[in-house]
């Protein structure tokens, strides 16, 4: 078997993984906090990029696995917050973490805000919550992409019995 080496590569690989080991370390600490602070302080001013400040006006969004934070209902954001507390092993503030980012969302409302979303399909077929609380999403927000929310809502609610072939 041979092997094909590049030793150029390595001090950029290597400055990758101490970036990528030391975002680790951030969230980490960030989340042995809980959920709820992560989520006030993505409300105030400060340096990080997921931030939402006063000044924002146009926010742009791509979310690939599940419905974009901003635009959960209290019920999707439950689901999505209690999964990750799950998979993390922390936090036992999750309906804290959901009032803070239901009260972030307050952003859309404010007159001369625009949020531009691009969602994967499968952010809207994710089973991390339930069929009907995806559906909510498609009644809260109504657009030509909760379209799809709806759809694949009606698709998994098949009558007993029915075979899918």
């Amino acid at each position: 078997m041979s092997r094909v080496a590049q030793p150029d590569a390595y001090p950029e690989l290597a400055a990758r993984l101490a970036g990528f080991e030391s975002h680790i370390r951030s969230w980490r600490r960030a989340l042995a906090k809980g959920f709820k602070p992560l989520h006030e302080s993505s409300t105030k001013e400060s340096d990080s990029t997921s931030e939402i400040s006063d000044s924002t006006s146009e926010i742009w969004v791509w979310e690939e696995s599940v419905v974009a934070g901003l635009m959960q209902t209290p019920e999707c954001a439950r689901c999505v917050i209690r999964r990750y507390a799950e998979l993390l092993g922390s936090a036992s503030d999750i309906e804290d973490a959901v009032r803070a980012r239901v009260q972030r969302q307050e952003w859309l409302y404010r007159s001369g805000r625009k949020l531009h979303v691009l969602m994967w399909e499968a952010a809207l077929r994710s089973l991390i919550c339930p069929p009907s609380v995806l559906a909510g999403q498609g009644l809260r927000h109504p657009s030509p992409a909760t379209m799809a929310l709806r759809q694949a809502h009606r698709r998994t609610q098949r009558p007993q019995g029915h075979r899918l072939e």
